[in-house]
């Protein structure tokens, strides 16, 4: 369901004009996501909120791969629209690493102090 509300969310973009403004347009998504997430009152707030930022990422994780396709010298095209999902994947990876040595550091601070009470 994400994948083809994401398609049809880029296709409505792409109506409208170029790569840029579907990335401008995907941008305004995800800033009034956050936005509504952060003054959020409520749980449906909250889920406007995640599923705006979730559609302009998915928007993003669409356009970028082609725009920087679409923009790079023939020689770099191939290597640097490879270089867009591996970046995302080290980031994601150095982002769990620090959540679980984070986490680690919390549970061993709790294990710490139940043991010498």
């Amino acid at each position: 369901f994400a994948n083809s509300l994401t398609y049809f969310m880029t296709q409505i973009c792409l109506c409208v004009g170029t790569w840029e403004q579907a990335m401008r347009a995907s941008a305004l998504v995800s800033v009034v996501g956050w936005l509504a997430i952060y003054f959020a009152q409520s749980a449906s707030s909250l889920d406007f909120g995640r599923f705006c930022t979730g559609l302009g990422v998915g928007v993003f994780s669409y356009v970028v791969p082609v725009f920087i396709a679409e923009i790079a010298p023939k020689a770099l095209r191939g290597g640097l629209t490879a270089l867009n999902p591996v970046t995302l994947l080290l980031l994601e990876t150095k982002y769990e690493r620090t959540k679980a040595l984070l986490a680690f550091g919390n549970n061993s601070e709790i294990a710490a102090r139940t043991e010498c009470s």
